[in-house]
């Protein structure tokens, strides 16, 4: 059986002043520009997108400015509920897409730095002992997004910091709660 060759092919590439400005701003290499930019593509199901549709693995996405979704969150009459709701949701979601589930203490790092490098919901770190940190968050409703973590994660949380570039959450139990142990027992 033959392996597939890792050898690279020299191509040419012409580019304008403004495509050449923009490699030089990078500070890469032309070849590491286009690698990390084909990587990018290739991560994030770009190839597939089409006019008006966006797609990333099995889910539709749209872009939508950030205040854009402050504006929704600060519209909800109870935007805790409906954050824990969506976070419930969001669980069930990342175990068929992702076989991932964020409520295990194990798989929370893969969690977050999905959120981190594939949505830009904010940097999200859990910190001993017991503080989960969010670092430019996408979404200033506290209680949303309190909310939404304690859907995702089965974690009763308690905000102990919010400013507009940092929200520190302490976990107050670390037992999942009822409604993660009475959906997967269904």
């Amino acid at each position: 059986m033959e392996r597939p060759s890792k050898k690279r092919t020299k191509s040419t590439v012409f580019l304008s002043p403004r495509h050449r400005e923009l490699i030089k701003d990078s500070g890469k290499t032309v070849q590491k520009f286009f690698q990390d930019l084909i990587d990018f593509c290739s991560d994030h199901d770009i190839f597939s997108w089409k006019d008006g549709q966006f797609s990333f693995r099995h889910a539709r996405i749209a872009m939508v400015r950030s205040d854009f979704l402050n504006d929704l969150c600060d519209a909800l009459p109870d935007p805790y509920n409906t954050g824990r709701k969506l976070g419930e949701k969001t669980r069930h979601s990342y175990a068929v897409v992702w076989s991932l589930d964020p409520s295990k203490p194990d798989q929370r790092e893969r969690y977050y730095n999905s959120i981190a490098r594939n949505f830009g919901w904010g940097i999200l770190t859990e910190q001993p002992p017991n503080k989960i940190f969010i670092e430019a968050p996408c979404i200033q409703n506290e209680p949303f997004y309190r909310g939404l973590l304690e859907g995702i994660l089965s974690l009763r949380l308690r905000t102990i910091h919010h400013t507009s570039n940092q929200i520190i959450f302490e976990i107050e139990n670390t037992k999942r709660t009822k409604a993660a142990s009475s959906s997967q027992a269904a």
